[in-house]
């Protein structure tokens, strides 16, 4: 009966229901806009299948939710018309099977995602797909394959609410215990030991709660990785006021002026959930200070989507200790994304990273002695 008052159980057995609800109230009747929704990014497990009505209510409001199932039921109408105008009875009964698979399942989503049923499991028919953490989506493996580095994709342990995440310090993250900056030390150290990869020139880059984790290690662990690239990544007000950067490390940012879910502006009031984050120039800035940059250089690159609207300006940060440089792209308009609509990301990560590549120390072998 949780379903009936999930609010009570929100951080629990409701929690799920209730985000989904959180969704479709903050969708209002015309919703955030086409891919600006928040719950979907860290808050509302299963937001791509289960639960894709909730964040179609949520980016595209209650108007486009009444489309949706205004096509539902055009479709069952066409299928029972088709059944009754069948020619055999196989066609017929084909034609009622559909239509009946159909407006049971669509009418248990949508019973579910808005507290009418409890949760079942069932995703809705024709929109629900399937996951969207596919490593292939950052193109990252042909980067490397062009130019011959190795890439690896490590995953988080699951939170209470079931998704995998980095532990970087959320509010509801608080009964995590694992230490997520040692775990990507030995992982990095072991494949390094493992697959004779350079010690010298291991880097980091992650996307949103990735970009994060990113800011952490740069913070935590500049022993390991030689610069880090947080795309749409934050800087939670935590690590920026408790955690001081003895190394400078440096680092690439790119992040969307229009982001809802990283917002640029920062955060102060915890308006999102993810805890108070600083403004993304400000955290670039700290770093840029911190590898002693001392003058910036900005152009502006064009957009691979030139009907997008959007252009990016790149700030440079360079003359810094030992030629570090520390950039910012920031694309004008630009969603929470990895970017891909507007750059080949992938190539101009490494273009930052390449920079910073040392040449790995020559071993000359001594004359044996006697």
């Amino acid at each position: 009966t949780i379903f009936l008052n999930p609010e009570p159980h929100q951080m629990e057995e409701g929690y799920q229901l209730w985000n989904s609800l959180l969704a479709l109230g903050s969708g209002s009747w015309t919703g955030l806009g086409f891919t600006e929704s928040r719950m979907k990014m860290k808050y509302l497990p299963e937001a791509h299948t289960d639960f894709i009505l909730s964040i179609v209510g949520e980016e595209l409001g209650l108007i486009s939710l009444l489309l949706v199932l205004a096509a539902y039921v055009a479709f069952v109408i066409l299928a029972v018309r088709i059944a009754r105008h069948a020619r055999t009875r196989q066609g017929m009964l084909l034609a009622l099977g559909c239509a009946t698979f159909i407006a049971i399942q669509a009418g248990i989503n949508i019973g579910v995602i808005c507290g009418a049923l409890p949760t079942k499991g069932m995703p809705a028919p024709f929109i629900s797909y399937g996951g969207s953490a596919d490593p292939e989506r950052f193109g990252m493996d042909s980067i490397a394959d062009k130019y011959g580095f190795a890439v690896c994709y490590p995953q988080g342990e699951r939170d209470k609410r079931g998704k995998t995440c980095w532990n970087v310090g959320y509010p509801f993250q608080d009964d995590m215990t694992i230490d997520d900056v040692a775990f990507l030390c030995e992982l990095a150290q072991h494949l390094q030991q493992t697959y004779r990869l350079s010690a010298r020139n291991t880097f980091c880059t992650g996307y949103s709660n990735g970009g994060e984790m990113c800011y952490l290690l740069a913070y935590k662990a500049p022993q390991v990785f030689k610069a880090v690239a947080p795309i749409a990544g934050l800087t939670l007000e935590w690590m920026y006021r408790e955690l001081d950067a003895d190394t400078p490390v440096p680092l690439l940012e790119i992040h969307g002026t229009k982001d809802k879910t990283s917002m640029w502006n920062g955060d102060p009031e915890n308006r999102g959930g993810w805890g108070e984050y600083i403004a993304v120039p400000l955290a670039v800035g700290y770093w840029a200070a911190q590898n002693r940059c001392t003058h910036e250089i900005t152009d502006t690159i064009a957009s691979l989507n030139p009907e997008s609207g959007h252009s990016i300006v790149r700030h440079r940060y360079v003359g810094g200790t030992d030629n570090h440089e520390v950039w910012l792209y920031e694309i004008m308009g630009g969603t929470h994304s990895w970017g891909e609509k507007d750059l080949v990301t992938g190539e101009h990560i490494w273009q930052f990273f390449s920079r910073f590549v040392e040449p790995e120390p020559v071993t000359i072998p001594q004359p044996a002695t006697r």
